[in-house]
């Protein structure tokens, strides 16, 4: 593809991809054919003012009247991620179709409804997986801060991780899995869902 590309002229070519460390290994490897083959634009979060007019506008399309509270409380809970950010007012609108209102206290009937739908395949991930990782990702959950030092001694007494050595396996490991990434130097869960879960059946 690249010989090719590399030729072109007048054209321009994007990837895109929501997965962070698969696009750094394609583009930032050496040993990969498209090592620094053009620029990179890393793309943040969709601004909560632009997702909250998108998904007011949604609802009023359908003749239903969502409370500003309920949608910001839609998007705290989602953190902007872009598929829950969708299924949630989804979840919402076909729970509301006969009343066609949207209170901020519906919210968390649909969030219910999220981890109903994928209890299933959050317990098999985690039956998967080690339990250095485990406790890890409870210790993540248990955080109030992203900001958090994962190999200081700190983080690793309190949650009584051991040693950094094995907390950094674990990391490895977990990010094999997707199941965290590493954005801005902080590291995140790529399923906010699965972060509540956790939260709820470890806390």
């Amino acid at each position: 593809m690249r010989a090719h590309f590399q030729l072109h002229r007048s054209v321009s070519y994007i990837f895109m991809g929501s997965k962070c460390h698969l696009m750094q290994e394609l583009f930032q490897n050496k040993n990969r054919p498209f090592y620094r083959f053009g620029k990179h634009f890393p793309l943040g979060k969709i601004p909560k003012e632009e997702f909250s007019a998108f998904i007011q506008g949604c609802f009023e399309k359908t003749g239903f009247r969502a409370d500003p509270e309920a949608i910001n409380e839609i998007l705290c809970i989602t953190e902007d991620h872009p598929y829950y950010t969708q299924l949630l007012p989804h979840i919402l609108w076909a729970r509301k179709r006969d009343e066609r209102a949207i209170t901020r206290g519906d919210v968390s009937q649909g969030v219910e409804e999220i981890f109903l739908r994928e209890a299933h395949a959050f317990h098999d991930l985690w039956d998967l997986l080690p339990l250095k990782t485990r406790q890890l990702l409870v210790a993540l959950a248990q955080e109030e801060s992203s900001q958090v030092q994962l190999y200081s001694n700190d983080f690793l007494q309190s949650h009584n991780l051991g040693s950094a050595s094995s907390v950094q396996r674990a990391v490895k490991r977990l990010q094999q899995e997707e199941i965290l990434e590493k954005v801005d130097g902080e590291y995140q869960y790529t399923d906010v869902f699965f972060k509540r879960w956790i939260e709820e059946e470890f806390s």
